[in-house]
């Protein structure tokens, strides 16, 4: 799943590229835009993605009546005095969707890796669902946005659903936070492919030592799994947008090239002591 992310971001980016090109514009290649249709352009864009990203959160909480459930737990009880989260749904009742995708994202977060028994299956799987495709369609905007917050939300919905699909019909001692926490675990690694960072990460954020085994198998998976189809989400970002990048491995079809192809002649060369003014002259009079 998350190699399918990086696998639809870049194909996404292209028709995005593609789309400007026949507007006579490059999306990447920025030098070939003055400063005016660069600006403009990337403001059209984010204004479009913008009002689809919000109207998408919008309806997805307004066709799913089915959401609303009583309200069980304090944080729920100081909240449904506030008719805004009571969207559609009677009184005592909380829209567990509205209050995950239109509420604070950080109390989202922290319910559903809890306990996602909080929330209903249907509730859990549309959020999972959503937040994934939005990231696919926002990510690499020029506005001061991330991944990180919207992964833990998807990775842990859709692990809290199988979780508790899990202890429905399998197992009724499996603890569905588990799986929201592998679930998280799973994306960011598969997305990210961060390995001890992200283990360290989730273990100091969440506390469930009881998991650190579980977490372990689950990352290494996922970062072997995702190196199978592609790269890294930052890696394909760097190479889209043509950034100079020192990758930490050697490229195999590099194997074959001598570094006679790709030296010029003739051969500059500096002492071991150099002044700074003489190796700027060189590489200022030089094409190499």
């Amino acid at each position: 799943m998350s190699a399918s992310f990086s696998f639809l971001l870049c194909a996404f980016a292209f028709l995005r590229a593609r789309y400007m090109n026949k507007k006579k514009a490059v999306f990447y290649e920025r030098t070939e835009l003055d400063d005016h249709q660069r600006y403009s352009y990337k403001l059209i864009e984010v204004l479009s993605i913008s009002l689809l990203t919000s109207a998408s959160l919008f309806f997805a909480v307004l066709l799913s009546p089915w959401s609303c459930r009583e309200t069980v737990l304090e944080f729920d009880q100081e909240i449904s005095n506030d008719e805004m989260f009571q969207f559609m749904c009677g009184s005592g009742q909380i829209n567990g969707l509205f209050k995950i995708l239109l509420g604070s994202r950080d109390d989202a977060i922290g319910s559903i890796l809890s306990d996602p028994l909080n929330f209903d299956i249907q509730t859990l799987f549309i959020v999972g669902v959503v937040v994934y495709v939005l990231m696919i369609i926002s990510f690499g905007l020029a506005v001061p946005s991330g991944i990180f917050m919207p992964i833990i939300l998807s990775g842990s919905a859709l692990g809290g659903m199988v979780g508790i699909y899990f202890q429905q019909n399998l197992l009724s001692s499996i603890s569905p936070s588990t799986y929201a926490l592998l679930g998280t675990a799973a994306l960011l690694a598969g997305v990210q492919r961060n390995s001890v960072s992200l283990c360290v990460i989730l273990m100091e954020g969440t506390g469930q030592t009881q998991a650190l085994i579980p977490l372990i198998i689950t990352i290494c998976a996922a970062n072997y799994v995702g190196g199978i189809f592609n790269e890294g989400i930052y890696e394909i970002m760097i190479e889209l947008k043509n950034y100079s990048y020192l990758y930490h491995t050697a490229i195999r079809s590099m194997d074959v090239v001598k570094t006679s192809d790709i030296m010029s002649r003739p051969v500059l060369c500096l002492h071991p002591i150099e002044k700074a003014e003489t190796i700027e002259q060189i590489l200022l009079s030089c094409t190499h």
